[in-house]
């Protein structure tokens, strides 16, 4: 059986500076790969001061620096909040400065105030998620892309740099219900 560790990032006195609760969070990863966990995840949050990572490329990219071996999953990227092409060269990125030990978790999101505050109606989450994903995964593999939805409409497009692992980083689906 595999265990991973979940880097969850919880700030309960907002007094103290972020600098250090990030400190330990880099520290539980290293040790977490030290004692033998299978992989860390980071997850997305906003606006709250738990599960305090706005960015888990920037939490995977720290981490990858201060260990050696293990797996990072980001525990959800939340599609419908970017805008897909950024978040494709940044997810590509990261794939560079991790020397490919970055593995995407990605989901549609799961809270109500998130989502009012991006402005984004939680209604079109399934459906923008879904559009995000397939075209996330053509601008991964694909150069000069082009696309055309509700929500985006590009090309010819090639994002770089370009992700070292190849078709892309693994990508895990996050799922809340059975028909999900």
């Amino acid at each position: 059986m595999d265990f991973g560790f979940y880097l969850p990032c919880y700030w309960p006195d907002v007094k103290l500076p972020a600098q250090h609760m990030y400190r330990e969070t880099v520290e539980e990863a290293k040790f977490a790969e030290d004692v033998g966990f299978t992989s860390v995840s980071i997850p997305e949050h906003h606006f709250i001061n738990y599960l305090t990572h706005p960015s888990p490329l920037l939490t995977a990219v720290k981490v990858a620096a201060a260990t050696k071996r293990i797996p990072i999953i980001t525990a959800v990227l939340v599609l419908p909040f970017y805008d897909i092409r950024r978040l494709a060269g940044e997810i590509a990125q990261a794939d560079c400065l991790t020397d490919g030990r970055i593995e995407l978790g990605l989901g549609r999101g799961a809270f109500q105030y998130e989502f009012d505050h991006f402005h984004v109606p939680v209604g079109e989450s399934r459906d923008r998620f879904g559009d995000a994903l397939a075209c996330l995964k053509k601008l991964l593999t694909e150069e000069e892309v082009v696309w055309k939805s509700q929500w985006y409409d590009f090309g010819p497009l090639t994002i770089t740099p370009r992700p070292m692992t190849k078709p892309y980083p693994p990508i895990w689906i996050a799922a809340l219900a059975p028909g999900a």
